[in-house]
């Protein structure tokens, strides 16, 4: 009877070998749980910071070329070349284009809201590549002499601090031609048989940039921005 008991005891108990087999398991299950959530907040980092970017630069690219396209902006220009209802617009000058410096890392422009009512003494406004910032001109007059100038004025930083912009940069594309006799675009600048046409400006707006320590969230954006205000008749 005793010996019996004895036997169903030793069945029951756990060896120190079991024991420390079964730590060991344990301890193993633990790391890899640890490792496994270690890596899914890393991984959520990441992913949060690649869409704070994205966020930012298209915030910034929607800013610019809202901007652009009511460069010489007086009352509506286009309207007035077909009812011819509006006088000349005198914000509607070389000065008042959007104008590129420093190899089109820095663009400035004016328009009617700007000025003080005489065709040149106009605050400019504009967008620079500074230090990995980009910087909008917040004040400061252009004179005909000086425009345009990227490193006059006031300037104030609009990207944050942690956003590493490694790209801004300004291409003027081919104009579009719009036929204002038929009110749409037209394929050649060339007048026909009376056509009134205009030519609008466009430009490739590129910006490129990443969170800082973080360059595999590095986004691009490429935006196309047609200067609607600035127009030529032909």
């Amino acid at each position: 009877m005793i010996a019996n008991q004895i036997r169903i005891n030793r069945q029951h108990a756990f060896t120190l070998v079991e024991l420390l087999t079964t730590l060991s398991a344990s301890a193993v299950t633990i790391l890899v749980i640890f490792t496994a959530l270690q890596q899914t907040t890393h991984n959520s980092i990441a992913i949060k910071r690649s869409t704070l970017v994205q966020q930012e630069v298209n915030w910034i690219a929607t800013l610019i070329s809202q901007e652009v396209e009511r460069a010489g902006y007086f009352n509506n220009k286009v309207e007035s070349l077909i009812t011819q209802s509006v006088p000349v617009n005198p914000y509607l000058d070389v000065y008042s284009q959007p104008l590129l410096a420093a190899q089109g890392t820095c663009l400035t422009l004016r328009y009617f809201r700007s000025c003080a009512g005489s065709g040149e003494a106009c605050t400019y406004s504009g967008y620079k590549l500074e230090n990995h910032a980009i910087e909008k001109r917040i004040g400061g007059v252009y004179s005909v002499e000086t425009a345009p100038d990227c490193t006059r004025g006031s300037w104030q930083r609009i990207s944050s601090d942690d956003l590493v912009v490694t790209q801004l940069l300004f291409t003027p594309t081919a104009n579009s031609c719009w036929n204002l006799n038929k009110n749409k675009y037209c394929k050649t600048i060339q007048n026909k048989h009376g056509e009134r046409k205009i030519i609008i400006p466009q430009w490739q707006l590129v910006i490129e940039a990443y969170w800082r320590n973080q360059p595999a969230s590095k986004y691009r954006v490429v935006r196309r921005i047609m200067s609607r205000n600035y127009v030529v008749q032909k």
